[in-house]
């Protein structure tokens, strides 16, 4: 997090990351980071302004959602195979 921060103060780039961070008591969570820059006539970034935002509930959901598409297939793939050995 911190190198990217670091490489788009300094060159330019967008500042926008997602990572888990641990909260004081100890639970683990997601969190979002951006930031925009201010820079001078020169590009040198003399300010920023960041937003955190917490995307916990979207990335459990999203793990939720991969987890079951992926037994889903399993079953797909299970069900494809018994069929093709009856039919042989």
């Amino acid at each position: 997090m911190n190198n990217e921060f670091r490489i788009a103060a300094m060159e330019g780039g967008p500042y926008d990351v997602n990572y888990c961070v641990r909260r004081k008591d100890g639970r683990r969570m997601w969190v979002r980071a951006a930031a925009k820059f201010r820079r001078d006539e020169r590009g040198i970034a003399r300010s920023c302004m960041g937003v955190f935002v917490d995307i916990d509930d979207a990335v459990k959901n999203q793990a939720r959602q991969q987890q079951a598409l992926e037994q889903a297939l399993e079953r797909a793939d299970r069900a494809n195979k018994v069929k093709t050995d009856f039919l042989h």
